[in-house]
């Protein structure tokens, strides 16, 4: 038994977002303990107000975050905002962890093309979604987390917000649309912004997938962002 339903928020922009991937590459801090930015927290605390009138007056079941600290800053602003319990703790849960593209996430470019030219040939050769890079994920590895996860006993039934990532979410989107992997890549290309809402009732998903609102725009200076 699927949850009753889903609020899906992407995290709200990081440190990593407004790098490149060399400057993520020698940047001290790894990845997963990226903190947000100062507008990262302000498209965060508008996304609470935003929730807060949506929710009003009856909150989810649960709330679910990655490992990753910036989706659990974000949902800590969400909180705040939406004046939740003060003993509410969110599920951190690894099924929600971004997809890990190993030494594409981990390496500056010319380091993946110096060390690691059979994988660029191989990338290009079987496609993003099937390939798997040395220390990360395929698509597939991360579709079966989300299996795993939709399948929960703890979940089923409940009304669920969770913040997480960018491709983590547009895999998602492909298991429960059941796209092709070419409708997967073209989703894939249009990305998601930075605190993106998307709601999916599990008695009525779309044949197509839903369209997000972003709640900070046209409050917040719009800026070009990476996948991080």
């Amino acid at each position: 038994m699927k949850p009753r339903s889903i609020i899906f928020v992407r995290h709200a922009q990081s440190i990593g977002n407004i790098m490149t991937q060399d400057e993520r590459a020698n940047y001290e801090i790894p990845n997963h303990a990226y903190p947000l930015t100062d507008i990262g927290r302000q498209q965060a605390i508008l996304t609470g107000k935003y929730l807060k009138d949506e929710l009003s007056p009856k909150l989810p079941d649960i709330f679910l975050t990655s490992t990753f600290l910036r989706t659990q800053m974000t949902m800590d602003l969400i909180l705040k905002e939406l004046r939740a319990p003060v003993n509410l703790t969110p599920i951190i849960d690894s099924r929600l962890d971004e997809k890990w593209d190993g030494i594409f996430h981990e390496l500056s470019r010319a380091d993946v093309e110096r060390l690691y030219p059979e994988q660029i040939k191989l990338r290009k050769l079987v496609g993003y979604y099937h390939h798997r890079a040395p220390g990360g994920e395929s698509c597939p590895d991360v579709e079966i987390k989300i299996r795993n996860l939709l399948s929960d006993p703890i979940i089923a039934g409940k009304r669920l917000l969770a913040v997480g990532h960018g491709r983590w979410f547009v895999i998602f989107q492909k298991v429960i649309h059941n796209l092709s992997v070419d409708e997967f890549l073209q989703l894939k290309d249009q990305g998601s912004e930075n605190c993106s809402v998307t709601e999916y009732l599990f008695e009525n998903i779309p044949k197509s997938p839903s369209e997000s609102f972003v709640p900070w725009k046209g409050y917040l200076e719009e800026q070009k962002t990476e996948l991080a």
